[in-house]
């Protein structure tokens, strides 16, 4: 064959593909849209900023002007915003349930004995926290910082990305065991055999759940050995492993519910693909993953308490960085429970009206 009959072929194979694009051009459209939306008016803004709005408790244990004066000078500007200004106990129940980001302890005898309790689990947070009150006690003469890590001390961005890895893990492999199974099925008319067997529709759906479920925390078990195998300084003991895994389950139902639901409503791969990429994208960059959620602009942030991806990366890092405590980590697997439980409703209903 000659080379103006391979371009001849090549041009026939082209004009085949494009025929094909045009006859629904919406999907590629919608596609090229979507990202351009979330990259330009959402990733970018969402990440890398300067943390604002940090939650922070202060215990004054004498009065004095000097140490008020400190305190006005600390939450000056948009960096740290106070809390509370409580007793030392509470600021610690405060602290231990993630409630605040640090606690700044002023004592009688101000500028001297200042302390900084701060959660090393975020390097940019502690640092933008511990920068702030530093600033605020140079111009003091005879200050003194001591700075305390209770949690997450030693760990870098590489820790702070392992809880996003596992996460990101187990929801892709749950949208491939979930949806685009469900769909593979389909077309192959392997679901359609199985419908017309003797088996209840609950049977078959409780099924895929389950079976999507044990892949996905499979996959987000295996990232985390990678983790250990590499190096990291987070906590990987048998507690914390066994919670790992009880957030990787609930995550797990919630991304497989979701997508079995959004499978059973469409026809096409590449329109549940472009449905998923819609939701699951934003959620993603704004689940606090890849930056902390604080760098994230005000008319962002609202969207990150309905986040499920958030309370799920929260969990992970939390037990991670802190080890099993309940109320570190109660509120993240509340919620979870609450979602997972609503997609796997979601996908019932889903299932039973559209397969």
């Amino acid at each position: 064959m000659s080379i103006a009959d391979d371009l001849g072929d090549v041009y026939t194979i082209w004009h085949k593909e494009m025929v094909v694009w045009l006859r629904n051009p919406i999907i590629g459209i919608a596609r090229s849209a979507i990202f351009g939306i979330i990259f330009l008016l959402v990733f970018a803004r969402a990440i890398g900023g300067d943390v604002s709005n940090l939650p922070v408790a202060v215990v004054r244990l004498g009065a004095s002007a000097a140490g008020d004066a400190f305190i006005a000078d600390v939450f000056e500007g948009p960096t740290l915003q106070m809390a509370t200004d409580t007793s030392y106990n509470e600021a610690l129940s405060l602290f231990r349930a993630q409630k605040v980001k640090a606690v700044v302890v002023v004592t009688a005898d101000f500028p001297r004995g200042v302390r900084l309790l701060v959660d090393g689990t975020s390097p940019t947070v502690r640092s933008a926290i511990a920068g702030r009150v530093k600033q605020a006690l140079l111009a003091r003469n005879d200050a003194a910082l001591q700075e305390e890590v209770l949690y997450g001390y030693g760990l870098d961005y590489v820790d702070f990305l392992v809880p996003t890895a596992i996460m990101m893990v187990v929801a892709f492999t749950g949208i491939f065991a979930g949806g685009i199974g469900l769909l593979q099925d389909r077309e192959k008319g392997s679901l359609a055999a199985t419908l017309l067997a003797p088996v209840r529709m609950e049977s078959i759906l409780v099924g895929k759940l389950l079976s999507g479920v044990t892949q996905a925390v499979t996959g987000g078990t295996i990232a985390l050995l990678v983790a250990i195998f590499i190096g990291t300084g987070l906590r990987t003991g048998l507690a914390e492993i066994l919670m790992l895994i009880l957030v990787m389950t609930l995550l797990g139902f919630a991304i497989i519910g979701a997508s079995i639901a959004i499978a059973s409503s469409v026809s096409e791969l590449q329109v549940f693909l472009l449905v998923f990429q819609l939701f699951l994208m934003p959620l993603w960059i704004l689940s606090g993953g890849i930056y902390p959620v604080e760098s994230q602009p005000a008319y962002l942030r609202w969207l990150v308490p309905f986040n499920p991806l958030h309370y799920a990366i929260d969990a992970m890092r939390a037990v991670m960085a802190r080890g099993v405590i309940l109320e570190s980590i109660a509120v993240d697997i509340a919620y979870l429970a609450f979602f997972s439980s609503l997609m796997v409703a979601f996908a019932t209903r889903r299932f039973k009206r559209q397969v």
